[in-house]
């Protein structure tokens, strides 16, 4: 497997271990995407993801970093006992970054590749290991395969370099990604997942293990944890549908990238205007309301 420490150029369908900032990066010999891009461009558009595709587009975006993202990073490295970005984490010693001396640190850490959390950051992450070791089933389905490994693979289709990191790569054909999540009610779930297109992650996952290795997913989960306490955990089984739903829409998005990669036209949402007439709830209230002569 390519060194993690040294820039890689993979011309070669395989699983590689890289360190996250390789794998976001365009690290194949051709364009490259990962779920993410897929997801951004499926649920949002080709233009919300060209606008931020560094290492493709030259005039790309460069995004802040976010807290919550340093926190997801930090949760994964520490719960899956991933020594490499554990030793990359670096714990403020400030209350928050509004000073200037506050704000150089930051900086200087960013710079070293470290990801910054808090000490309160860091007893909510030991919360959560405890909340996930003590429900039943959840510290098997998260410890079985091989950590934090990259799948990259080229499309047979459209000839872009397909990129997918799962927690764990499975032995057994069980699939199961860690979420942490502001609630993990199972109603609000239900949309997040959809929202976020996490069944599209885990069935580019499965396509990936299927290909890469000849392995068929049985199960996919995804596992929730809260981020604040009572730090509760939902265990949550994608259906077979809704994982057939995913590759369909990981492929419609695939094929939107490869055009406009080649007509080098990113479309927002929509082009040109457009009539709104309402939701179907209010056009129905407005006619009752109608037909009883109160508007």
């Amino acid at each position: 497997m390519p060194d993690s420490a040294k820039p890689v150029l993979i011309d070669k369908p395989g699983i590689y271990d890289l360190d996250m900032d390789t794998y976001h990066s365009q690290c194949c010999d051709g364009p490259s995407i990962s779920s993410g891009g897929l997801r951004k461009i499926e649920n949002e558009s080709p233009a919300h993801f060209w606008c931020q595709a560094t290492g493709l587009n030259p005039e790309a975006i460069e995004q802040p970093r976010k807290a919550a993202f340093e926190f997801g990073k930090a949760v994964h490295a520490l719960l899956f006992d991933d020594q490499e970005e554990i030793s990359r984490l670096a714990i403020s010693p400030f209350e928050s970054f509004r000073t200037n001396d506050a704000k150089a640190w930051r900086e200087e850490q960013w710079a070293e590749g470290r990801t910054i959390i808090t000490e309160d950051d860091f007893a909510a992450i030991k919360s959560m290991h405890d909340a996930l070791a003590a429900e039943s089933g959840v510290p098997e389905l998260l410890t079985a395969g091989e950590p934090e490994k990259s799948m990259i693979w080229k499309d047979a289709e459209t000839g872009i370099w397909l990129k997918s990191r799962p927690d764990r790569i499975p032995t057994d054909g069980v699939l199961a990604d860690l979420k942490t999540c502001a609630s993990a009610d199972p109603h609000i779930l239900n949309g997040d997942i959809i929202k976020r297109g996490y069944h599209m992650q885990l069935a580019l996952a499965a396509d990936a293990l299927k290909i890469l290795t000849g392995q068929d997913v049985t199960d996919a989960w995804l596992v929730f944890v809260e981020k604040t306490a009572p730090f509760a955990v939902t265990t949550v089984r994608l259906g077979d549908e809704l994982m057939d739903m995913g590759k369909r829409q990981c492929r419609r998005a695939l094929r939107k990238f490869a055009d406009c990669l080649k007509e080098n036209d990113w479309p927002a949402y929509v082009e040109g205007p457009i009539t709104l007439h309402g939701p179907k709830w209010f056009t129905e209230k407005c006619n009752k309301e109608l037909e009883a002569n109160l508007l």
